[in-house]
């Protein structure tokens, strides 16, 4: 008895989702839209009250203490590339 085995296809099926060039645009309801934007920028201001600004006296301060530091730190990069980049030719000359 001979079995005749069936062969099985199976087919995908079609996506449903639309295609970029099938897609509707998307409709703005420009009055929600203003509303939001409106009370985005209420609560900006709101925000905004709540801040501790710094004195003229405390701003100068850290000004200085930021530009201090960066020089010092830019003076030790700047020293620690100089002499690094002789050590390649130290170590060569070693060798000869």
């Amino acid at each position: 008895m001979a079995t005749d085995k069936k062969e099985v296809r199976l087919v995908p099926k079609k996506d449903k989702a639309r295609t970029s060039l099938q897609r509707r645009p998307r409709k703005i309801n420009l009055k929600r839209t203003a509303v939001g934007i409106g009370h985005f920028f209420k609560d900006v201001v709101s925000e905004m009250k709540k801040v501790s600004w710094a004195s003229r006296k405390e701003f100068i301060s850290y000004s200085v203490a930021v530009i201090v530091f960066v020089t010092v730190f830019g003076l030790i990069i700047f020293a620690m590339d100089y002499v690094l980049q002789y050590i390649p030719n130290y170590i060569s000359s070693l060798g000869s």
